[in-house]
């Protein structure tokens, strides 16, 4: 039985160990931004119906789509390239207007739904980090679809398959209930 206690406990002290060497701590030490940088490139000519198709989610909320989630610009035929990186906070709950002041500090903004479905397409192979955190896209929100609060498209990975929900944003919601990350674009 202790043999057993031990292993667990080394086992333990490894995954927090690698969960910290993932993040580095902001100057705020509740703020933790991926070490790791990712580059996606948004394709402006698709729609988002286009662009749900292409990352081939197990399940996605009909409620994302074109209409509720207008990107306010052209359909161009361009492809932008940008770099992004995940983001998390080490509270219980966390004002939307924070995580963006939080972001801007260190020239990053909160990913547009958009920049969320490049990430999906590009990094599908990333379950283990969609297993381990909800990733929103704070930049795009949709009003009325959820008890008329605020909702905000993230990436997950339930039931076995990738999934493309939407989350409330009621600015009452406790972010401790599950692990969120947030996804980030250098401006």
């Amino acid at each position: 039985m202790k043999k057993i206690i031990a292993l667990v406990a080394i086992l333990i002290a490894i995954v927090v160990m690698n969960s910290n060497n993932a993040y580095s701590q902001s100057s705020d030490s509740s703020v933790c931004f991926s070490k790791t940088t990712y580059t996606i490139k948004v394709n402006c000519t698709k729609t988002i119906k286009e662009s749900i198709t292409s990352c081939n989610f197990g399940r996605f909320d009909n409620n994302i789509n074109d209409k509720n989630f207008p990107s306010g610009v052209k359909l161009t035929d361009s492809i932008v390239e940008m770099s992004a990186r995940l983001v998390s906070f080490n509270c219980k709950w966390i004002p939307y207007d924070k995580v963006a002041i939080e972001m801007n500090k260190v020239g990053y903004r909160p990913a547009t739904l958009r920049e969320l479905l490049a990430f999906a397409e590009k990094y599908s192979r990333l379950s283990r980090v969609q297993k381990k955190f909800i990733i929103l896209a704070f930049g795009s929100c949709c009003y009325g679809l959820i008890l008329n609060y605020p909702a905000v498209p993230g990436l997950h990975f339930d039931g076995g398959m990738r999934q493309l929900d939407l989350y409330c944003d009621d600015m009452e919601f406790n972010w401790s209930t599950v692990v969120f990350s947030f996804l980030a674009v250098q401006k």
